[in-house]
């Protein structure tokens, strides 16, 4: 099934199914972020192995804010499609969202997005990076993988709004500026290399709106890497809107 087709689909189950939540106020878009495959292969007793068949495409929907995306796993809806084109289940979680008052902020620079990423990762793994060790290319766009260390290594970097999601969003918190990373830590000894992934975000605004349930944010302010949202602390914000999974 073609990108394009699944697409169609999601859009077509989304309006016909979910248009009561998945809501879009003003500035605001929903635009397709990435396709995965469910892959399946069998193997008979004593017989041959099956080729590799695919069983099922899910597409991702992610929401732009005036052209700028959402990372992290809020403002989400994921649908799974059968080859035959029937919807097998889907999944979102779509807060909504108004605008805060108060001072607006900037984005920072490529080279303090990744000091602070080097910030967070050392106070994660104990690791002391040394934020000139790290080469910033010119221009906006930052190719990855990038060495931030001998042995920590940038895999990915992506910037917008961030929404960690139902499970960890605060409900007097923000969403502001953010990047999603992920990190891969790679240990040699005795011929044999372990690897660790990392992965969190960052905020990236100049002065980061205050959020006690963002470790990464509290890291940034001087707290401790163990600061983390509580069960007290997550909720939804706005009314009548939810996680939810289902199927058709």
């Amino acid at each position: 099934m073609s990108q394009a087709t699944l697409e169609t689909l999601g859009r077509a189950f989304i309006a016909g199914n979910l248009s009561s939540v998945i809501v879009l106020g003003p500035g605001e878009a929903l635009v397709p972020e990435s396709v995965l495959r469910r892959t399946e292969v069998g193997h008979a007793t004593n017989g041959p192995v099956e080729a590799p068949r695919v069983t099922g495409n899910r597409i991702l929907f992610t929401r732009t804010i005036n052209g700028v995306p959402v990372v992290g796993s809020g403002s989400k809806v994921a649908i799974t499609v059968l080859n035959d084109g029937t919807v097998e289940s889907f999944r979102y979680d779509w807060p909504v969202y108004v605008v805060a008052g108060g001072a607006t902020t900037t984005s920072v620079a490529a080279g303090e997005l990744l000091t602070r990423v080097q910030q967070v990762l050392s106070s994660r793994t104990g690791i002391a990076m040394a934020a000139q060790s790290v080469s910033v290319p010119a221009g906006l766009t930052l190719p990855v993988p990038i060495a931030l260390d001998p042995s920590m290594t940038l895999e990915r970097l992506e910037c917008g709004y961030f929404d960690a999601g139902f499970g960890n969003r605060a409900v007097d918190a923000p969403v502001q500026s953010g990047c999603r990373y992920h990190a891969v830590h790679s240990i040699s000894a005795d011929g044999v290399t372990a690897r660790a992934g990392y992965a969190g975000a960052i905020p990236a605004g100049s002065v980061p709106v205050v959020d006690a349930s963002w470790p990464e944010a509290v890291v940034l302010a001087g707290g401790s890497s163990d600061s983390g949202p509580t069960g007290s602390t997550a909720a939804t914000p706005g009314p009548d809107t939810h996680a939810a999974t289902g199927k058709k």
